[in-house]
């Protein structure tokens, strides 16, 4: 019938009617091109033009104007995720008015309206139209009679009755010129001094990011990613979007559940909203935090998902196609009985049932197979043994390393490599960023290795040193090893100089560490070098992770390091402590303290960083590749000088994976390379450090005897060691 408009979300062409006729808004497009223009000049002439404190206070106010978009207009009054308190709701508004957007009523309705019609001729922003229009056409066209309509019956009495709504939207060119043009410009001029029409371009700059950030919502964020919660929906979780909208880009996710203040489930993903959020709630500013329930959320993603989610247990539904028994015929060895016999457990101390098991079902059409995983205590070498095995180990370890059966202690479970489906998929931010990182890094050494100052390459030699005791002596040695104990102050330094590192949460370095050691050179080892020594060394972080992997970790036990406030603390606060550790205070000592040139400080960082980074990874990649199996022939970790050197003392591997609860990483301790034992002894001395766990000599020395490739006395005689 004429008149009638049908909402559904169809993929049809949209046919032109006088219900969606609109013309151009002319003064939106001057606007538009005008301050694009600027940012465009600004980033090919005037880039270098600015003092550094004008780049910091920029993106300051970028975080600044985005936290107002993200936690107040869109979570706060868009969708009423949370409630919050009059002084919380005032600095939102101040925040939104930074941005330089609409009238927090008109963003509001538009929204409601894009949620309520999505993907239909009544949406503001309907992708249908095409990825520009979307992005930003619909701002330079005037509102179709069938949007007008649509808003005029969007309920938005909760905005009116809001005082401090009502005054942003009364007063709103007035705030949005002082906030978002005539404050940012002049803080840089008045304070330090900046060149006004260069901190004009810098705010212009700011100003078009911002937008284009919010603007990819509706672009990036309904066009290209997965669809893990529901297929139906246009929207996806498209990640580089939420790093440019402090975790707005989970969009399937948000779109399914509106009303979550997370818009994401995943509560390790980058979402600094969320976190600024829940900072605010702890002081009372922020109440009823509204969640959806993980029994809804499965459920959701079971039913109409693309199965892509990484939450939902099961094999099948993470990766379908790849693990079907129809066209992995060989899949059905995959999971080996492995009893692995011991005189320990047969004695009162430790009964045979503590044996560990864990079942995988793999399904395949109706049918599914179901395979027992048997672990034997002793060879978790993943995690230290308990308090009755420390209790057990120096008098009855003897006869343990004799009465083993001569089989391999890693890998856990056979198969055949080739019919394993290695093909994840690629993480191209993680490509991006990484190679970002080494182009930048190695062109800045070659450019400014002859315009460093001495002083510079000493400082950042000492703070490369810093990093290092924070990944070798805290989060690897204690946190995930648990080889040692440390008092509270010996763990905040620990975590300030793992921040300096600038690697991943705790959380996650200890997860997939443990995972490593349980699952070594299997498809469950994040870094498996059976997949080469590009994959171990940097290529595991550039592919997702293989669903075994994924499988595997959600079942190892972390509740020590969820029940430490100091690793707790740092996850929570993991970007700002990063960005804060790792880029801005080595590079302001360097730039204010040494005297460098901004850009010589930031590249000399860079490049630091990027030693560290490889140091670690090195680890993974020649200390299983390249070495001496002095301890143990059977596994793949090696005695590696080289991987030792990078890592200040971590590459003695064979030993570690044999021992991985000896604290030292070595038999032979500060006689070798081994700067973080130093590091622990010292604090032990101090008396921060305790309960340092070691393997006897004459444990090691029968170790090496019965498995070793002979080498290790080779080593005790160039450590200067007697028995």
């Amino acid at each position: 019938m004429k008149g009638q408009h049908d909402y559904t979300r169809t993929e049809e062409k949209i046919v032109e009617t006088q219900k969606n006729r609109r013309g151009y808004n002319f003064v939106a497009i001057f606007h538009l091109v005008l301050f694009h223009s600027l940012s465009i000049y600004f980033l090919l002439f005037k880039l270098t033009a600015p003092q550094w404190q004008t780049y910091l206070w920029n993106a300051f106010y970028f975080f600044f104007s985005g936290f107002g978009v993200s936690a107040g207009v869109h979570r706060l009054w868009a969708h009423k995720t949370y409630k919050a308190k009059t002084p919380l709701k005032i600095l939102l508004a101040i925040c939104f008015a930074a941005s330089g957007q609409e009238t927090i009523r008109y963003w509001v309705r538009d929204h409601r309206i894009h949620h309520k019609f999505s993907e239909t001729e009544a949406d503001p922003y309907d992708v249908r139209r095409g990825f520009f229009y979307a992005h930003f056409g619909w701002l330079a066209t005037k509102k179709s009679p069938l949007i007008l309509e649509k808003g005029r019956s969007i309920d938005i009495s909760d905005l009116k009755n809001c005082p401090i709504v009502s005054f942003h939207d009364k007063h709103y060119q007035v705030l949005r010129l002082i906030l978002c043009f005539a404050l940012p410009t002049t803080v840089p001029v008045y304070f330090w001094g900046e060149d006004w029409w260069i901190a004009f371009l810098f705010n212009a700059l700011r100003f078009v990011l911002v937008l284009n950030a919010v603007f990819s919502l509706n672009s990036f964020g309904h066009s290209m990613g997965s669809r893990p919660y529901d297929t139906n929906l246009k929207a996806v979780e498209n990640y580089p979007v939420a790093i440019a909208t402090f975790g707005e880009g989970y969009h399937n996710y948000h779109h399914a559940f509106p009303f979550d203040y997370r818009t994401s489930d995943m509560d390790y993903y980058f979402n600094p909203t969320m976190r600024v959020i829940n900072m605010f709630a702890k002081i009372g500013l922020a109440y009823d935090l509204k969640v959806a329930s993980p029994e809804m959320i499965k459920r959701r993603a079971q039913r109409s998902g693309d199965g892509t989610h990484r939450k939902i247990s099961g094999i099948l539904i993470q990766r379908p196609k790849q693990f079907s028994l129809d066209s992995h015929a060989s899949l059905i060895d995959l999971f080996v009985c492995k009893n692995i016999s011991c005189t320990r457990c047969s004695r009162r101390h430790l009964p045979s049932s503590s044996a560990g098991s864990c079942r995988v079902t793999i399904a395949a059409g109706e049918s599914t197979a179901t395979h027992k995983l048997i672990v034997h205590p002793h060879l978790r070498v993943g995690m230290p043994p308990n308090k009755e095995d420390i209790d057990l180990y120096d008098d009855r370890m003897e006869s343990f390393v004799d009465d083993m059966p001569p089989k391999k202690i890693s890998p856990l479970f056979s198969m055949d490599e080739s019919e394993v489906d290695y093909n994840q998929p690629i993480k191209w931010f993680n490509v991006f960023a990484l190679s970002s990182v080494h182009i930048l890094s190695i062109g800045g050494f070659i450019i400014g290795i002859t315009q460093v100052k001495l002083m510079t390459i000493f400082f950042f030699f000492v703070y490369g040193l810093i990093c290092a005791f924070g990944v070798t002596s805290g989060v690897h040695r204690l946190w995930t090893h648990r080889s040692y104990s440390a008092n509270v102050p010996l763990r905040v330094i620990l975590m300030l100089c793992y921040a300096c590192a600038g690697q991943n949460k705790i959380y996650t370095w200890v997860r997939d560490h443990r995972v490593h050691h349980k699952f070594s050179e299997t498809p469950a080892d994040p870094h498996n070098s059976k997949r080469g020594f590009f994959f171990s060394h940097i290529g595991w972080l550039m592919k997702k992770k293989h669903p075994l992997c994924i499988q595997q970790g959600r079942k190892i036990d972390l509740s020590d390091i969820k029940n430490d406030e100091i690793v707790q603390f740092f996850d929570d606060n993991f970007i700002m402590m990063k960005t804060m550790f790792c880029f801005v205070i080595p590079t302001y000592i360097a730039r204010n303290y040494i005297g460098e040139p901004l850009w010589i400080a930031f590249l000399a960082n860079l490049f630091r960083y990027m030693i560290v980074l490889n140091g670690t990874w090195a680890v993974n990649s020649f200390a299983h590749t390249f070495g001496h199996h002095s301890y143990d022939k059977n596994i793949a970790p090696t005695e590696s000088n080289l991987a030792c050197n990078l890592s200040f003392g971590e590459g003695w591997h064979n030993y570690h994976h044999t021992f991985p609860y000896d604290y030292r990483q070595s038999e032979f301790g500060i006689h070798k390379y081994n700067m973080p034992t130093m590091f622990i002894d010292f604090f032990a001395w101090l008396g921060w450090a305790s309960n340092r766990k070691a393997v006897p000599v004459e444990v090691a020395q029968r170790q090496a005897k019965k498995r070793g490739d002979g080498t290790r006395f080779e080593q005790e005689n160039k450590a200067g060691i007697s028995n």
